[in-house]
């Protein structure tokens, strides 16, 4: 039997049922929120002459924690695209985080000329999907055919 294209594979191909697809690409949608969000440094003190007596837990514990799991969202978004294709990986993390079609991204003035096809470029995103429903699953990457 004769094995099919990347280009041609389709979500099926893949055994990502579209609640599924929907999920990823919403994860995918808040990576610049979550990018935002990180706080680098010591945050739990506020100094603002009011008296602080009554607050509970552990602030600066609690803002490591999610440092920590914002910071594994966005390496797992980035850890998709790296694997799916070394070459396009920036094309692919663009289009998937800020929701960009393909005719915005062909002649890029950041990135510059995308260098392949509609289709090709469309089968690479459905293939990145694919990684990043592994990552989140816990299972190894396809790297690009």
């Amino acid at each position: 039997m004769k094995e099919k294209r990347l280009r041609n594979l389709t979500w099926k191909d893949y055994d990502i049922s579209t609640y599924r697809y929907r999920e990823l690409k919403n994860f995918c949608l808040q990576y610049d929120e979550k990018k935002k969000k990180i706080q680098y440094g010591l945050k739990a003190v506020k100094i603002d002459g009011m008296p602080k007596g009554n607050q509970t837990g552990k602030p600066t514990e609690e803002n490591a924690v999610r440092n920590v799991m914002l910071q594994q969202d966005c390496s797992m978004v980035e850890e998709a695209a790296k694997a799916t294709n070394p070459e396009i990986w920036k094309y692919l993390l663009k289009s998937v985080t800020e929701d960009v079609a393909f005719e915005y991204l062909e002649f890029d003035q950041e990135l510059g000329r995308l260098p392949m096809g509609k289709t090709d470029f469309y089968g690479y995103r459905r293939l990145f999907y694919c990684n990043l429903d592994r990552l989140k699953n816990g299972d190894k990457l396809i790297g690009p055919q």
